[in-house]
């Protein structure tokens, strides 16, 4: 029982790891577009780009202090950033993308499965 225990947390330290690397990702991204700002003048694509990984940003750096918390309502967030996603793409014209809702729909798979170990309240 202790290991099982163990085994859970560890895997969402493992899960706390990866929405912070994941953040730290779409912030480097939203900083290149952020440069291309700069240099090239604020284009609407360029701007829009910008803002909207930032706020995936945000939401994945919650993600992974929800899951450092315990918290349930990572499940909940992580299908708003997937709806967000889906959104985002189909304002901008860059048609569905099923690889971000792959991924989504993966990381909500196992945040599901935490919460029946008990390990998400």
């Amino acid at each position: 029982m202790i290991t099982q225990q163990a085994d859970n947390q560890s895997r969402r330290l493992q899960y706390v790891r990866l929405f912070t690397i994941i953040a730290a990702g779409l912030v480097v991204v939203s900083g290149i577009h952020f440069s291309s700002i700069l240099t090239s003048g604020p284009e609407t694509v360029n701007v829009a780009d910008t803002i909207y990984h930032l706020v995936a940003a945000v939401g994945f750096f919650i993600c992974s202090r929800l899951v450092k918390a315990g918290k349930r309502e990572v499940i909940y967030l992580l299908g708003v950033i997937g709806i967000i996603a889906v959104l985002y793409a189909a304002i901008m014209g860059r048609g569905f993308n099923p690889i971000m809702i792959l991924i989504d729909g993966f990381f909500i798979w196992q945040m599901l499965n935490l919460s029946k170990a008990g390990e998400l309240t």
